[in-house]
């Protein structure tokens, strides 16, 4: 059909389509194709241009976790802070290593929180572009930084651009991309966040002796951040922000971008009919989207209400990003070079790093070959099992009954169960949980509710990010302790993934409000094919 510039003729397509639809239909009419034969439609390969440029926005928050954690051992920022050059970290060290990681948090939280409701009001395009000038500026007072409180102050304005990437990017690349493969686009974000943490531990490797390294490892993603916001200047807006705010040829022509052409008017049609129905729930009813427009999205409130699942809902979102958090994985991402510095050199400790980040990176590509084939549970649940053994691997050779310190083999096997570990979380609870953040909520309420479980996500983050260097102290919990309290949660993740989280693999974002009507809280055991029969 070829494109209809004419407002009443868009109108009259918007009537044949909806109001002929049922809401069972939706999941056909995503996929017309699914009628006629078996054979779906082909992947426009712009889809995967919008998602690895989306994408960026993770490249920018790996470069930064893989750069700033090795700095603590460089001889470089030592000096300009004033740590000893032995080595050793005092009680203030610690307290500061603690402020550059959870400052960093803490703006991603701040940036996290207004980010749905931005998103809602500008779209997913501008305010990923409005970010990208931000965390410039950020890093750029990283960079330049000279006492401790330009240093903080640069990771604040950094994480508050992190923090509003990290919500938009996945929620731009779940509206645009075809359901048979969400999963796999929305799991790039995770795959550039691995590779810029190598990249960022390869940089310090070379950098580890230069006097002004530190600044490159903190600042050097100034031109990933310029390099994104030069190609989201190409890209378009989300079809379905465009169809909330009543632009339907707008929202046309984006989906010909990204869609054949056989599919653009079905997949119109669905969003346009599940935006009508999502504006009947609740006291507010409105009668299509261009109403939606004019009286507002969802409340906030309305995430917390029982109408449409949304209360469970909001708990599963922040839920599972509370539990991403707690199990420890930014413990080892930030302060692995530290950890490894208590039983080897610097030099060791950041090729160990490097060791770790590598096989994080590695990892994800299994993400991207199993999310559809076996589901997002069963990656939870195998992924919570493998990270338990892990930190439970690492409790046990840290106890005091062994003196790891002073045993180099020993901090070999430690540094290969975190290495375990952290493959374990590179496939399944590190990419997967922004996929399902990024499915459950309805369109009307899908800024929001991102918002919020990103920012529960970020607030998590910062708490680990403070304590963990004091954790680890050998006058309080000691590695070993610290290690023990992460494979505990590391227990209830499996628990939770096996028995709270619906399987959201294959369904079009405008059906899964039946997924959630149909599901019930129950043990579920490893799938390897996904199963959406949740009753």
């Amino acid at each position: 059909m070829s494109l209809v510039n004419d407002d009443k003729k868009s109108e009259e397509l918007y009537n044949v389509n909806i109001h002929s639809l049922k809401t069972t239909d939706v999941d056909a009419v995503s996929n017309p194709n699914s009628a006629l034969s078996n054979e779906p439609a082909p992947i426009k390969f712009f889809v995967v241009i919008v998602a690895i440029v989306a994408a960026f926005g993770g490249l920018l928050f790996g470069f930064d976790i893989g750069g700033s954690g090795g700095t603590f051992v460089m001889d470089g920022f030592r000096a300009q802070f004033g740590w000893p050059m032995d080595g050793e970290n005092p009680e203030w060290v610690s307290q500061q290593q603690g402020w550059i990681s959870s400052l960093f948090s803490l703006g991603a939280l701040c940036g996290a929180l207004p980010s749905g409701t931005l998103a809602d009001l500008i779209g997913r395009k501008k305010l990923l572009m409005l970010n990208c000038v931000i965390f410039t500026i950020g890093v750029s007072i990283q960079a330049a930084s000279f006492n401790i409180e330009m240093l903080y102050a640069g990771r604040f304005i950094g994480g508050f651009a992190i923090g509003s990437l990290s919500m938009v990017v996945t929620m731009y690349q779940s509206e645009m991309a075809p359901e048979r493969i969400r999963g796999i686009l929305v799991t790039m974000q995770q795959l550039c966040i691995t590779f810029g943490i190598v990249l960022a531990a390869a940089a310090n490797v070379g950098l580890r002796h230069v006097e002004w390294g530190w600044r490159v490892s903190y600042g050097g993603n100034v031109v990933l951040s310029v390099a994104m916001f030069i190609m989201l200047i190409f890209l378009d807006e989300s079809p379905r922000w465009l169809v909330q705010k009543g632009k339907h040829n707008e929202a046309r022509k984006a989906l010909l971008r990204i869609r054949q052409k056989e599919e653009v008017e079905f997949e119109l049609a669905a969003i346009m009919k599940t935006c009508e129905e999502e504006n009947e729930i609740g006291s507010a009813i409105m009668k299509t989207c261009e109403e939606e427009n004019e009286i507002g999205s969802g409340k906030w409130l309305d995430l917390f209400r029982k109408d449409n699942n949304m209360a469970y809902r909001t708990f599963l979102g922040c839920g599972s990003q509370f539990l991403q958090q707690i199990c420890g994985i930014n413990a080892i991402m930030f302060f692995a070079p530290d950890i490894i510095s208590t039983f080897f050199g610097a030099e060791q400790a950041i090729y160990g790093n490097l060791g770790i980040q590598v096989a994080n990176f590695l990892a994800t590509f299994i993400t991207i070959v199993l999310i559809e084939r076996m589901g997002r549970v069963s990656l939870l649940q195998i992924g919570a099992v493998g990270m338990a053994v892990g930190t439970l691997l690492v409790c046990i050779l840290s106890s005091p009954a062994l003196d790891y310190q002073n045993d180099q083999t020993t901090g070999v096997f430690i540094i290969v169960f975190c290495t375990i570990y952290v493959i374990f979380f590179a496939f399944s609870w590190g990419p997967v949980v922004w996929v399902l953040c990024s499915e459950i909520y309805p369109q009307n309420l899908r800024g929001k509710g991102m918002s919020l479980s990103t920012t529960t996500n970020w607030a998590f983050a910062t708490v680990i990010g403070k304590i963990t260097p004091i954790m680890y102290r050998p006058e309080n919990l000691d590695l070993w302790g610290t290690f023990l309290f992460f494979s505990c949660w590391c227990v209830i993740l499996f628990i939770f993934s096996s028995t709270m989280i619906p399987e959201t693999a294959g369904v079009p974002l405008e059906n899964m409000d039946n997924i959630f009507d149909s599901f019930k809280v129950g043990l579920r055991r490893p799938q390897l094919k996904p199963n959406n029969n949740n009753n």
